[in-house]
């Protein structure tokens, strides 16, 4: 069965409420999250190799790519215009019931973006590499303890600039790389900016679709974590292709 990161596993509140909800469907959910001080659950920030029996683990190790040795540096995006990249009226299309976790959200820069990995050291260094600059990380969870609207439990977004477009490409096919060898299924669905890329993932009754798009030298990655099926393709693309236009808008 495919493990997950950190961002994916919901709070403990919002646990208990699909479980309560999937329970009426006769669904186990499993889902719950250990309380952590991190907006990221620590066990996830090991290595595979490492981490200890009985913990979730997301992705195996990978040698750091060639980086070709260039030290430019991004450039610098402010964290509103980030922020408005994927705003609250494009992820309430997925669900009314979803808010904004202004404890988990705001500004990221590569360590806390290497977090979510199960080596978060070597992500880092693989961020930096690729000349990652100060990016943002948004978390929407359900708003109720029992929601109207349980399929969609919550969505992740991390955006951020990279040193190039070269760069930032090179960021969206690795991410793309890891996901798939984690058992994930690539979905077939039109370009959305200059590249894109979606991988679903299942565990069990929950799926977690995964959404990568670049345009210039900005890479963004959402993650759609639902009771069941996730998005359709034509969801996807049209929310890829609505923040591909936001993303070229930030760089000029």
């Amino acid at each position: 069965m495919a493990s997950f990161p950190a961002f994916l596993i919901p709070s403990a509140r919002h646990a208990l409420a699909a479980v309560a909800a999937a329970a009426l469907i006769g669904v186990l959910m499993g889902l719950t999250a250990r309380p952590s001080d991190s907006p990221f659950a620590q066990s996830l920030a090991q290595p595979q190799s490492q981490a200890p029996s009985g913990s979730t683990s997301f992705l195996p190790s990978f040698s750091l790519p060639d980086f070709g040795g260039s030290s430019t540096l991004a450039p610098v995006i402010d964290t509103e215009t980030l922020a408005g990249v994927l705003p609250l009226d494009e992820v309430l299309a997925f669900s009314r019931d979803l808010q904004l976790d202004p404890d988990r959200s705001g500004p990221a820069d590569s360590r806390r973006a290497a977090a979510v990995w199960p080596n978060a050291d070597e992500a880092r260094r693989r961020l930096e590499g690729w000349g990652r600059g100060q990016g943002y990380l948004a978390f929407y969870v359900q708003r109720r303890p029992g929601p109207t609207d349980v399929a969609v439990l919550q969505v992740w977004a991390d955006i951020a600039p990279y040193r190039n477009a070269k760069a930032a490409q090179d960021a969206l096919s690795d991410t793309q790389d890891r996901l798939t060898k984690a058992k994930g299924e690539r979905l077939t669905m039109p370009t959305a900016g200059e590249a894109s890329s979606a991988v679903r993932q299942r565990n069990g009754s929950s799926t977690t679709t995964n959404l990568l798009v670049r345009q210039g030298a900005l890479m963004a990655w959402v993650a759609v974590t639902t009771v069941g099926d996730g998005p359709t393709v034509e969801a996807l693309a049209k929310l890829g292709q609505a923040m591909a236009d936001r993303m070229g808008a930030a760089q000029q």
